[in-house]
């Protein structure tokens, strides 16, 4: 039987198979330059309302590691277990599947890119509410130049805002109020200063 190669032995053949003399660590050099570039901002602590969804679909983590990597993973996590594919969202909203694909691109509908799978898309199903999308959602997420980063987007959707103020003074998460058929445009000032 032929000696198992080594893992960065494997690695560099593998590279010098595609064409990449530079070697194995030149290579992940490049690939951890390229996904520092499309890393999410990380929050500074995890909100109340995220500590909730974790802990409904049973991830508790301790204040000990809570560091902000393990933040925007948990939360990454949440998101993607409670979520559509573009498919389901595309019956959800009663259009096809094209159109759904053209809102996450414009960023009128939050999306997160799954690892693998053909559909590759995954819609946060905090966006909708009782077979629907969230009454003015697609203005709230354009407030934002440019396309609002999905994960920093759904934090606030479920942080309650102090200038979004219930009947009995609380603060409401922005969610909430357009559930209960708040004005979008309150929301989306507030969305466009974070």
């Amino acid at each position: 039987m032929p000696p198992i190669p080594a893992p960065q032995d494997h690695l560099d053949a593998t590279l010098r198979q595609h064409g990449f003399r530079a070697g194995s660590g030149a290579f992940l050099s490049a690939l951890d330059e390229a996904l520092d570039a499309v890393r999410p901002p990380r929050p500074a602590r995890l909100s109340g309302a995220e500590q909730a969804a974790l802990a409904s679909v049973g991830a508790f983590p301790a204040a000990a590691d809570e560091g902000p990597g393990l933040q925007a993973a948990a939360l990454r996590m949440a998101l993607l277990e409670e979520s559509l594919g573009v498919a389901e969202a595309a019956r959800l909203c009663g259009v096809r599947d094209s159109r759904i694909r053209q809102r996450l691109i414009e960023g009128s509908l939050l999306g997160l890119r799954a690892v693998s799978g053909r559909d590759a898309w995954r819609l946060p199903a905090l966006q909708f509410e009782a077979g629907r999308e969230l009454p003015g959602l697609a203005r709230v997420l354009k407030a934002r130049p440019g396309a609002a980063d999905p994960l920093a987007a759904a934090r606030f959707l479920i942080t309650p805002q102090p200038d979004l103020e219930t009947g009995s003074g609380g603060a409401m998460t922005p969610r909430d109020w357009l559930i209960l058929g708040g004005d979008p445009a309150a929301v989306a000032a507030l969305f466009a200063q974070i």
